[in-house]
């Protein structure tokens, strides 16, 4: 559950990162439209005098059309060429790589004291805000207590970020 936790705090602060500042584009003014010309009038055909003066021309016969040859073919086709599998740009990194960097981002903000240390309160200051970047529920304090045990695993009375590393990565 941490680790979902810590994983989607990595991808919200990742993302910002990531993330390219755009300007939105200059807004062109409207041009506005032509009015439509009016239609002109058509011009009357000129009456014809004597329609039976002037004598119907013949149709024309069609010519037939010539028959299709089929088409031949000199050589066999080829089979494609499979494609070859893309190179990834860079080394994938792993759940502790992401793990590791997230803590390195956020351990300022956790460690209040700064003595390079997360205290049971600094701890649990973290994991509820994991939990509620997450949009999981508030964690009890009998949760947060036995995240705190387990997360120190030297039992000193602090967390280092070796352990908050160890603890959230599994």
């Amino acid at each position: 559950m941490l680790k979902t936790l810590l994983t989607a705090t990595a991808l919200l602060t990742g993302s910002a990162v990531l993330a390219q500042p755009t300007t939105p584009p200059a807004a062109t003014p409207a041009t506005p439209a032509t009015p439509a010309q009016p239609a002109t009038p058509a011009t009357p055909a000129s009456p014809q005098t004597d329609s039976a003066a002037i004598p119907a021309q013949p149709a024309t016969p069609a010519t037939p059309a010539e028959p299709a040859t089929p088409a031949t073919s000199a050589t066999s086709a080829t089979p494609a060429e499979p494609a070859t599998p893309a190179t990834p740009a860079s080394k994938p990194t792993s759940g502790t790589d992401s793990v590791t960097a997230t803590i390195d981002a956020e351990w300022a903000t956790y460690d209040t004291n700064t003595n390079d240390a997360l205290s049971k309160t600094e701890f649990n200051s973290w994991i509820t805000a994991l939990q509620s970047a997450s949009g999981g529920k508030k964690p009890t304090s009998g949760y947060l207590s036995a995240a705190f045990r387990k997360a120190d695993a030297d039992r000193n009375g602090s967390v280092s970020k070796t352990e908050l590393a160890t603890f959230l990565g599994k």
